[in-house]
């Protein structure tokens, strides 16, 4: 798993790890450089591209507000002791 440039990020609505970068948001500015799992929204019947979903109640973001992604790990193996 290693980090991969946004733009080949999976816009189907699975969960991935993605960095924020540099950015002039007011709401995700100071978030440079912290991970967060996200999901991309899809789009439009018309083709509007409706962001990411950072966290509840902030979600559109477009992808230059993040600069890599990876897949997230796999769960840990449940314990059957």
């Amino acid at each position: 798993m290693d980090w991969q440039p946004i733009e080949s990020a999976p816009k189907d609505g699975q969960y991935i790890l993605a960095i924020v970068g540099k950015n002039e948001s007011r709401s995700m500015a100071h978030m440079e450089g912290r991970m967060f799992v996200i999901r991309h929204e899809g789009t439009t019947k018309s083709g509007y591209d409706l962001g990411w979903a950072v966290f509840p109640g902030y979600g559109g973001a477009p992808d230059h507000y993040f600069t890599h992604w990876m897949p997230l790990p796999s769960p840990p193996e449940k314990d059957e002791g």
